[in-house]
């Protein structure tokens, strides 16, 4: 869900034209004050970490959301100079939604290796023994049929488990769950200290995420 709805409204050229729920936001508080995201390029051991992006610009850290603020934005070179902003080391050539890098390919403006920090973070055990009444997700599907304009998702999952009053009771089949970038984002209200490390299914970003419980989400399914 944050590499197909969240990181791409991050994109400098796309939300400074309005094509993105971002669109006059930045300097807003959009999450909780114990959360922030970075693109972190120079992580040791990252997916897409290098020296520099695939413009040859050397990498920095971008902070996206510090504090529960949105910060900044990314910018290749093209949209940096189209819009008078900073480049970012955010210029990657990939080919297509698979995310694979080629030379053959004209740059496009992308997140790199994003991370989550946060203050307040529990091991999962204890998010879920703190849950009234929740569902533990593995994995979704159909992410990238998001509206990137709005923000608005709707994906299914197959890997989740019923919590009841921070005991996990039984495996649930399939279930929807549905909701706004921006509702995800003012929901997390606990990050774990657990990293996995992912490379992007449908775009070039990596990440080093760890788990996050989330309220305002909408459950349907049986």
């Amino acid at each position: 869900i944050f590499e197909n709805v969240v990181i791409p409204a991050f994109n400098g050229g796309d939300t400074l034209e309005g094509k993105t729920y971002l669109h006059g936001k930045i300097g807003e508080k959009i999450a909780p004050e114990e959360f922030s995201l970075y693109d972190f390029p120079l992580m040791e051991g990252g997916l897409s970490s290098s020296a520099s992006d695939d413009e040859g610009v050397p990498s920095v850290t971008v902070p996206l959301i510090e504090n529960g603020v949105a910060t900044r934005l990314l910018f290749d070179c093209f949209s940096a100079q189209k819009y008078g902003m900073d480049e970012t080391s955010s210029g990657i050539r990939a080919e297509g939604m698979g995310g694979s890098r080629s030379f053959k390919s004209p740059p496009a403006t992308s997140a790199r290796n994003i991370i989550v920090r946060g203050d307040e973070e529990k091991e999962l055990d204890l998010m879920i023994g703190e849950m009234d009444r929740g569902i533990v997700v593995y994995d979704v599907l159909g992410a990238h049929t998001a509206n990137r304009v709005s923000g608005d998702f709707s994906v299914n999952s197959s890997q989740l488990f019923y919590v009841d009053k921070g005991e996990i009771i039984n495996p649930i089949g399939s279930a929807m769950i549905s909701g706004n970038a921006l509702e995800l984002l003012r929901g997390i209200n606990c990050i774990g200290p657990d990293i996995k490390k992912m490379s992007g299914g449908m775009g070039s970003a990596s990440a080093a995420f760890p788990s996050l419980r989330i309220n305002n989400l909408r459950i349907t399914g049986s």
